[in-house]
């Protein structure tokens, strides 16, 4: 008796299946996770992409913005950089033009600016203000107080008062005028005319004589004299920065014989570094702008990243080579002749005189290197190399012509 076939898989038919399964399964897997992995890359690059635009943006920006009108001197300008590990960008924007330094002293005691005119309406307690010489030097300082506006006779830093009055008339020495004449033929009596003679002699013997009468004369004094006038001031009580820029002296007061004219002028100083912030830790670079009323810097804003290795070098007029920082300091800036960087220099005119052959003056560009990481292939992390370059604007190469 034939037994009855049962329908169904054998066991070896169900591992056939299930291996088949799993070959199909893990195609499928690594097809989807080749496609994820893609898709997660293009986005870490289109995300790398928006955060290098953005980095450079800000940069470029704020690089321009600092050295366009902002005064220079030797030992200070637009740019300064603070050379470590990771360099720190330190830039000084111009808020408003130059305004004129006093000779006069300040009344108020302390350490104080003293401007022409009346700004206490530009500036105030907290700001940042740049004194400068062109040929001596510069200095930041902070803004203590309230400035306090004052009036007072003009000094030699202020036009005065030119007054040219017209006084009465003063006697003179008589002047002889011509009343008449009196013609005299050969012969004849003269006889009298009411004009002068045209001629004295004549040739047939004639002659003519005119008549002088003496007249008093008068004359008109002009005389001119200067007026001292009242001008107002400004009284700035201030407390130098601690920036990093190298030290100098410059004249205090400007206007008076012998002293060269100086400028305040009100900046915002910004510095760039990087440094972690949030749950992960992230290397971003971050931003400080402007100063609080006790002279101490603002909160770091994050402006981009991620971003490592931040590395700012600086061209200066007349040169080749790029320098990391700017490239001087305090034994570069000595007014002495022992220093090579202190070189005779004559001007236009001819005239001698020495100059600085390498300052903050003439940055003529300036040029930022950071990196950013990046994931590898292989799950690695590379760190990509960026760089920004930025021409400084002309009023800052050469000097402080930017406000002179």
């Amino acid at each position: 008796m034939n037994r009855e076939r049962r329908a169904g898989f054998t066991l070896i038919e169900l591992l056939g299946v299930l291996v088949i399964t799993a070959v199909i399964a893990t195609g499928v897997w690594s097809v989807a996770e080749s496609v994820t992995r893609g898709q997660v890359r293009s986005m870490e690059d289109a995300d790398r992409g928006a955060a290098v635009a953005s980095v450079e943006r800000v940069l470029r920006d704020a690089i321009r913005q600092a050295t366009a009108g902002t005064l220079a001197a030797p030992n200070a300008g637009p740019v300064h950089v603070g050379v470590a590990e990771s360099d720190t960008l330190l830039l000084l924007r111009a808020d408003g033009t130059p305004m004129t330094v006093s000779t006069r002293p300040c009344a108020g005691g302390g350490a104080c600016v003293h401007l022409v005119g009346d700004h206490t309406g530009v500036l105030k307690q907290g700001d940042a203000v740049l004194v400068s010489a062109p040929a001596m030097g510069a200095r930041v300082y902070h803004v203590t107080a309230g400035p306090r506006a004052t009036h007072a006779p003009c000094g030699a830093d202020c036009a005065e008062e030119v007054a040219c009055p017209t006084f009465a008339d003063e006697a003179a020495a008589d002047a002889e005028v011509v009343t008449g004449s009196v013609f005299y033929p050969p012969g004849a009596p003269g006889s009298p005319r009411s004009g002068p003679c045209e001629q004295t002699y004549y040739a047939d013997g004639s002659r003519c004589a005119e008549v002088r009468t003496a007249v008093p004369a008068t004359r008109r004094n002009w005389r001119c004299e200067v007026r001292g006038t009242v001008s107002a001031y400004t009284e700035v009580p201030v407390a130098e920065l601690a920036l990093g820029f190298p030290a100098s002296t410059y004249p205090a007061q400007s206007g008076a014989a012998l002293t060269p004219r100086v400028r305040a002028q009100r900046v915002t100083p910004s510095r760039f570094f990087v440094a972690r912030a949030g749950a992960r830790s992230v290397p971003l670079l971050v931003r400080q702008t402007g100063l609080d009323d006790a002279g101490a810097w603002t909160r770091a804003v994050p402006v981009g990243g991620p971003v490592s290795a931040l590395e700012v070098e600086t061209l200066h007029a007349g040169e080749t080579a790029w320098t990391r920082g700017v490239g001087v300091d305090g034994a570069a800036l000595e007014h002495s002749t022992s220093n090579p960087n202190y070189v005779y220099a004559p001007a236009a005119s001819g005239e001698p005189g020495f100059a600085f052959r390498r300052g903050y003056h003439d940055v003529g560009a300036v040029r930022v290197r950071f990196t950013v990481p990046t994931t590898r292939a292989d799950g690695g992390v590379a760190e990509v190399p960026y760089v920004v370059v930025v021409a400084a604007n002309g009023a800052t190469r050469g000097g402080s012509e930017g406000g002179w």
